[in-house]
């Protein structure tokens, strides 16, 4: 009897276990997940979490524009989660496209412009990840119709 309780322990604290590392992974799992794990991070403020969702080009990128202004990467973080409003909501996405070269789009609405507009993820290390580095190098998005339109014929 005394076997019996334990092996159903150790099922139960495998299930559980399993179920928590499923939860940690489902961030990355899809663009539209990454999307959504996203915005809780950036309601939560949780610098580290939002880290974990931006790709290494992108952090690259936000570091070296940190260091011109004299700051860390994680002060240029910090700066940019403290301007995040307390009422953030998870935008509108529409149309995920997963491309054959590991990079993927998903048109989020900009509720105060009217606008769709294309963002980019690419996957690494098995998990999709918010390439904000694209939107850097092209900040006015005069291309998000055309980079969508792009994205669309190699499913």
């Amino acid at each position: 009897m005394k076997l019996r309780r334990i092996n159903i322990l150790a099922i139960t604290l495998a299930a559980v276990t399993l179920s928590a590392t499923a939860c940690n992974w489902s961030a990355g799992s899809s663009p539209t997940a990454t999307m959504k794990e996203f915005n809780k991070a950036m309601q939560k403020k949780d610098k580290e979490a939002v880290k974990k969702m931006l790709s290494k080009a992108s952090l690259q990128t936000i570091e070296v524009d940190a260091r011109l202004a004299d700051e860390t990467l994680d002060d240029a973080l910090q700066t940019g989660l403290d301007k995040v409003p307390p009422d953030l909501k998870l935008p509108e996405m529409r149309n995920e496209i997963i491309k054959k070269d590991g990079t993927a789009f998903i048109e989020v609405k900009d509720e105060q412009k009217k606008v769709w507009f294309p963002v980019k993820f690419v996957k690494e290390s098995g998990q999709w990840k918010i390439a904000y580095d694209y939107a850097m190098r092209d900040p006015s998005h005069r291309a998000r119709g055309k980079a969508f339109v792009d994205a669309m014929p190699d499913k």
